[in-house]
């Protein structure tokens, strides 16, 4: 049974493996970041949450039409596979599962779950090579799922 440890920072928090290394505030607008240990695959498992501001007047499917927008012309052979709704903290939120090529060439699975909360966007992300997803796919899922925002956050 792999050890979990709560991590949390900036009114967001997730549960992921003990052995995972963690940093807080990596930078701007990304309170929490988590990788894996290495592996012999040359991309490392990694988890980050990021946090950013959503207009006003924007509804959460505009935000999420957006972001898919943005996926598809940022992100090397990008391919949605799923898209959930479901929610986080009790709001709307989505769980997309996705597809794509870094810039070193590797194939990578991408789980995001993305929430509004109360004009900011958070959005967990995280990425696996995709040779290693079947094996991962479970502790992915369980770090997503655990994703939380703070009542009465932000500030």
């Amino acid at each position: 049974m792999t050890t979990l440890v709560s991590v949390a920072n900036g009114g967001v928090g997730l549960v992921v493996p003990a052995d995972w290394e963690t940093t807080l505030d990596a930078a701007a607008g990304i309170p929490v970041a988590a990788m894996a240990p290495p592996t012999p695959t040359p991309f490392r498992t990694n988890v980050v949450v990021t946090v950013g501001d959503v207009p006003a007047a924007m509804t959460f499917r505009e935000w999420q039409a957006g972001t898919d927008l943005l996926l598809k012309e940022s992100l090397e052979q990008y391919q949605l596979l799923d898209l959930e709704h479901v929610t986080v903290a009790g709001l709307e939120a989505v769980r997309r599962l996705a597809h794509h090529v870094t810039d070193e060439g590797i194939a990578v699975t991408m789980q995001q779950w993305a929430v509004l909360v109360e004009g900011h966007g958070v959005t967990l992300t995280a990425t696996v090579p995709t040779v290693d997803f079947p094996v991962l796919a479970r502790a992915v899922d369980a770090i997503g799922r655990s994703l939380s925002v703070d009542e009465g956050w932000p500030q």
